[in-house]
């Protein structure tokens, strides 16, 4: 259980930063988005996605539930989201933005994430970035850091299976992608 946290915590925690997972090279590289581009508009989504993550994985040892894990969660979402930014998707529809939210990361969680990027972020480069770093939560090929270290487990006598990582890999990655819709929503259609 410790490792698959840990590569969950580390899928999300790369799409942080342009040099925090390769997809998010390729994306910087085909759009010219610079490191401070990251960190201005993926940072803040990332620690509360982060936040939120400690919270589940965490919450008996806490003694708090769920409910008041995700309510934590929402309302850290509301009070980061109040700053206007300029618009991050000029030009396209919320209903476009979801889309490729959710296809992003179905996609990148049964394709590895960056041959994923790689081919898509011409078509939807603007809309995917990061997106595909929380995908890769999905099952045990949707990112390279997952297959590292399911070899790993097994080197060391501890085998974990494709379904025993995508059971916990799809609750994650709906968990993330529920926490991204709400903040992409605030941030750059309703506060913008």
């Amino acid at each position: 259980m410790f490792l698959i946290a840990e590569v969950m915590a580390s899928n999300i925690g790369g799409a942080a930063t342009l040099i925090g997972d390769p997809p998010n090279i390729i994306i910087a590289s085909r759009s010219g988005l610079t490191f401070n581009d990251f960190l201005l508009h993926l940072t803040p989504l990332v620690a509360i996605e982060l936040l939120v993550f400690v919270g589940f994985i965490g919450h008996s040892a806490f003694h708090i539930e769920p409910s008041i894990v995700a309510l934590l969660g929402a309302g850290v979402l509301v009070l980061v989201s109040k700053v206007p930014t300029l618009p991050f998707f000029a030009g396209h529809t919320l209903l476009t933005a979801m889309l490729i939210l959710v296809v992003s990361a179905l996609l990148s969680g049964v394709i590895d994430n960056i041959p994923y990027v790689a081919t898509m972020s011409p078509v939807v480069l603007e809309l995917t970035k990061g997106v595909a770093d929380f995908g890769g939560n999905a099952t045990a090929i949707g990112a390279s850091a997952n297959v590292v270290v399911i070899g790993l487990a097994l080197r060391a006598g501890h085998p974990i299976s494709f379904w025993a990582f995508t059971r916990k890999g799809v609750v994650m990655t709906a968990i993330t992608i529920l926490v991204a819709a709400p903040y992409l929503w605030l941030r750059y259609f309703a506060f913008s």
